[in-house]
């Protein structure tokens, strides 16, 4: 991103009160990050039937992991965590269910933009476990070491003080 749009989104945020005084990192290589994370995948010999992707982070990522990874059909599973900058709810809030039963055997792959605090991944695997699956990886763009949860699949470790800001945000 150049230095004139990282200065128009940060005028941006500040608008609308985002708390800037936390380092904020913008990203926007989200493809290529994705295609990596597919080849890993692919590496890993792992086949995934669908994608559950975590909304809303994980919705683009999800899209592109399906294309690389060549899946016809992605679930979306709307939970809210995150109240503003790093301000977290005291659990996470499912809005939006799966609404769909797996078999014993699909391998489904659960995606969100980062994992953070670890605690959507834990109700994402917990909702599609529910849901009928017990083959589940995960994957995510980012993952910050104070995550009590670790993706099996991700792009770049980030600094637990950073706040990632990710192109479909701005």
């Amino acid at each position: 991103m150049s230095v004139s749009m990282q200065e128009s989104v940060k005028k941006t945020h500040q608008k609308i009160g985002y708390n800037m005084s936390i380092p904020t990192k913008y990203f926007d290589n989200v493809k290529q990050s994705t295609f990596e994370i597919a080849n890993a995948i692919n590496r890993a010999n792992e086949h995934i039937d669908y994608i559950v992707a975590i909304a809303k982070g994980g919705i683009v990522p999800a899209r592109y992991l399906a294309k690389w990874l060549d899946v016809k059909r992605i679930y979306s599973l709307g939970i809210e965590f995150y109240k503003d900058v790093g301000v977290t709810m005291k659990v996470p809030f499912i809005y939006q269910g799966l609404n769909t039963t797996f078999k014993f055997n699909d391998h489904i792959l659960i995606v969100d933009d980062i994992a953070d605090s670890g605690s959507t991944f834990k109700v994402a695997m917990q909702e599609v476990l529910q849901s009928g699956t017990h083959i589940i990886s995960t994957c995510s763009i980012h993952y910050k070491p104070k995550s009590f949860y670790k993706p099996d699949f991700y792009y770049e470790e980030v600094p637990n003080e950073d706040w990632i800001l990710y192109s479909w945000e701005k």
